[in-house]
């Protein structure tokens, strides 16, 4: 199969929404799927996505706005520019942090000496020493005269004050006193807080929902809380019920409706009811993904599915996730995949071998990487120094040090 892009790059990157960074010469661009550099190689730092069109480039330790459209440049007076949030990005220029949008335009003028992230239509600033908050538009809802101060979440913002944490709403009213040693935000409705060397859960009115009598407590998931007592873990749920005893040595959160716990230093699974599904008998074990969980027995590796059945069998020396039907295992030094009936479809023969992307695998035989199907077939020879998984129809190939890209739609 012929490069569409030749090998000419210093790196490249996957295709996203159309377009690849890559970099040449040390300078970074962007390419198109046609190989056209939409962005020249002339920038310092990766390119920052703001929309479709417009980008946010550095060089020469300025920063400028691209419109790809037209190729004109915008010069940017900013010594450092953040990620965006709710249409906002914090900017920094000269020591002082400020916000612009995403065409660059400067919204909240830059005066605090630092800011957060915009949450829930406000940001935390932090100015003089002490902690506020403003709306989209430049404008102090809260005036910086906070101790200590974190965003808002779910309606509410953790705040500090003279050691002790509680919450304020969006107007900077205290709905919950500043009591607790220790506070987290609220998530799902509830937040999990300290007094006196115990941890228990509060709602948005400040109500304890469970007694304080938990050693460690972790934030709500899916309406599920995982908590340890005594040293032992178990789950309670929002009312404060204990739904799972705290009779496992550990214990992970749920994932496709069913949790790992270890008891005596082996672990199974137990489903939302507490009910165990799978008894205590691996050695490891991870989270479902796509129906099916990896185990570990005796250093190998297997594959359950959610009735607890053993699927793959515990002979793998290790293995990728379940992607498009099939995982990447490893038999002694080699690679291969098995599919959902544990059947090994490709047989453990490559020295390394990535999860299947858009019907197609990159593997690597004799230090190098080509592309299979799924039934085994090398699409792509293995003849590259390197190679990235397919995105959108393309693939990142490295050759002789230089990186071009693979057309693999028309082969799949």
């Amino acid at each position: 199969m012929e490069l569409t892009i030749p090998c000419i790059y210093d790196w490249a990157g996957n295709f996203a929404k159309g377009l690849a960074y890559v970099k040449l010469d040390n300078k970074y661009g962007c390419i198109d799927k046609s190989g056209k550099q939409i962005i020249p190689c002339v920038y310092d730092e990766f390119i920052q996505l703001f929309s479709e069109t417009v980008k946010l480039v550095k060089r020469n330790d300025e920063w400028s706005i691209i419109d790809i459209t037209t190729a004109e440049t915008t010069p940017c007076d900013f010594n450092e520019v953040r990620e965006f949030y709710e249409g906002l990005a914090s900017v920094e220029h000269n020591g002082k942090v400020g916000f612009i949008d995403e065409n660059g335009k400067e919204i909240i003028p830059c005066i605090y000496d630092e800011a957060e992230a915009f949450s829930e239509g406000l940001a935390c600033v932090f100015l003089n020493g002490k902690f506020g908050f403003i709306d989209t538009t430049g404008k102090e809802i809260i005036p910086c005269v906070l101790g200590m101060a974190y965003n808002f979440f779910g309606g509410l913002a953790l705040v500090q004050s003279n050691g002790k944490y509680g919450y304020i709403n969006t107007t900077g009213k205290e709905i919950i006193p500043c009591m607790y040693d220790l506070a987290d935000s609220f998530c799902e409705g509830f937040a999990r807080v300290k007094l006196n060397g115990k941890w228990s859960f509060i709602d948005t009115t400040g109500k304890e929902i469970v007694t304080r009598i938990y050693d460690e407590a972790y934030d709500f998931f899916k309406g599920l809380a995982r908590v340890q007592f005594n040293g032992r873990y178990g789950f309670i749920d929002t009312t404060g019920k204990q739904i799972i005893p705290c009779d496992y040595d550990d214990a992970c959160y749920f994932s496709e409706g069913f949790a790992p716990v270890q008891r005596k230093g082996k672990w199974g699974f137990i489903d939302t009811t507490g009910k165990e599904i799978v008894p205590c008998i691996y050695d490891a074990a991870s989270n479902f993904s796509c129906g099916f969980a990896c185990v570990e027995r005796d250093h190998k590796c297997g594959f359950i599915d959610a009735t607890g059945k053993e699927i793959v069998p515990c002979i793998y020396e290790w293995s990728g996730v379940f992607s498009e039907g099939l995982v990447s295992v490893q038999r002694g030094l080699k690679w291969g995949f098995v599919d959902t009936t544990g059947k090994e479809t490709i047989p453990c023969t490559y020295d390394v071998a990535k999860d299947f992307s858009e019907g197609l695998a990159c593997v690597r035989r004799n230090g190098k990487w080509g592309f299979i199907d799924k039934s085994g077939n090398e699409i792509i020879p293995c003849i590259y120094d390197e190679a990235n998984d397919c995105s959108e129809g393309t693939a990142g190939v490295m050759l002789d040090g230089k990186w071009g890209f693979l057309a693999i739609a028309e082969e799949v």
